[in-house]
């Protein structure tokens, strides 16, 4: 089979559901984005991808956004 078109799916949360008692659930804007076909350019994306998530977590601090998420949310833990 030949592949003909790659892409991105983008999926924008839209609205809350209450579906049941004690469910809810999202819907979403979603849309196609196609992009240029680059099998070695992908390859290279898929190595620095697998590369990040397969390395060492980076050192917390005080001042990391990433760090604070839950913090600047109300998060409770």
């Amino acid at each position: 089979m030949t592949i003909k078109s790659i892409g991105l799916l983008q999926w924008r949360i839209d609205d809350s559901l209450h579906l049941e008692e004690n469910k809810r659930g999202f819907s979403v804007d979603h849309r196609y984005i196609p992009i240029p076909r680059q099998p070695e350019k992908f390859q290279e994306f898929l190595a620095k991808f697998i590369g990040i998530i397969e390395g060492e977590f980076p050192e917390s601090g005080g001042e990391c956004d990433a760090c604070k998420y839950l913090e600047k949310i109300g998060y409770q833990y």
